[in-house]
């Protein structure tokens, strides 16, 4: 593939997944480091760098889940760490974790379907997180996904059941994971520690 040729789509269309495209991840595999891109269903999507204050969120979670992983044994990683779904999908999820014994085949990229992925949302890409990567990670089998709102500060949990997915809510502002069940968050502690982080 000559990488003149290649075609990078700015956003997702409004109805969902995209229809399925050329790309495969042999094509993924032999692009330039930049721009960095998403292949999804065969069609790169262009990832632009996020905020700082999406970044100083995105810290503040990746403490969070490397003390879990620790405490349990787990894996939890931050972007941009390569996720190979399918042949035509490698997305780069804010965060990912995996639960005790699992671990990815490959050190160059993880080839095993995370138990938890987690977006925050950004800017106008917002779409691509809570509709086509939602579509996107139920077709994969990804057992939960979290979607943060930095600028509202409230967090989206959804549950995969039967091949779709269902919200599930905090109880009084704590949540704790049906899936992984040392994952959990106190979420009003969470955006606290972000304030504090931010406001130096």
């Amino acid at each position: 593939m000559a990488t003149t040729l290649v075609e990078y789509e700015q956003d997702v269309p409004l109805t969902g997944l995209p229809e399925e495209g050329p790309y495969r991840l042999s094509d993924y595999l032999s692009l330039p480091d930049v721009p960095r891109v998403e292949l999804m269903q065969g069609r790169f999507y262009v990832a632009p760098a996020p905020n700082w204050y999406h970044q100083a969120v995105s810290m503040q979670l990746s403490k969070h889940f490397e003390a879990i992983a620790s405490g349990s044994g787990g894996l939890a990683l931050a972007a941009p760490t390569d996720v190979h779904l399918m042949e035509s999908t490698v997305v780069q999820p804010d965060l990912l974790y995996l639960a005790k014994g699992r671990r990815p085949k490959s050190q160059q990229r993880i080839d095993v379907v995370p138990d938890l992925v987690i977006e925050i949302v950004s800017g106008r890409y917002g779409r691509r997180d809570r509709v086509a990567k939602l579509a996107l990670y139920a077709k994969a089998g990804v057992a939960e996904y979290w979607i943060l709102d930095p600028e509202a500060q409230i967090f989206s949990y959804f549950i995969l059941v039967d091949g779709a997915y269902q919200v599930r809510s905090a109880e009084q502002g704590s949540y704790v994971s049906p899936r992984c069940p040392e994952v959990t968050i106190d979420e009003p502690a969470f955006w606290a520690d972000v304030d504090r982080y931010v406001g130096g």
